[in-house]
């Protein structure tokens, strides 16, 4: 994919958004990484984020991603 898609919503009447990031890792290989969003109650300009992943191969296996993984989409 060449765009990410975003989705925006609200929780408890704060905007928030999640977005869909779907890469290319090897030839048969796909990493797809939701990443979730939204400001802070109590901070003013500082945002929750929330990440998630996992890989898809060809053959249909799904593996987690690792939690040190996602340090570079933070």
């Amino acid at each position: 994919m060449k765009t990410t898609p975003v989705e925006d919503l609200t929780i408890d009447g704060r905007r928030a958004t999640i977005e869909t990031i779907v890469e290319t890792v090897e030839a048969d290989r796909l990493r797809v990484v939701l990443q979730g969003s939204m400001p802070s109650r109590f901070v003013p300009g500082m945002k929750h984020v929330a990440l998630d992943g996992f890989y898809k191969s060809r053959d249909g296996v799904v593996a987690r991603m690792r939690d040190a993984e996602f340090y570079d989409y933070s």
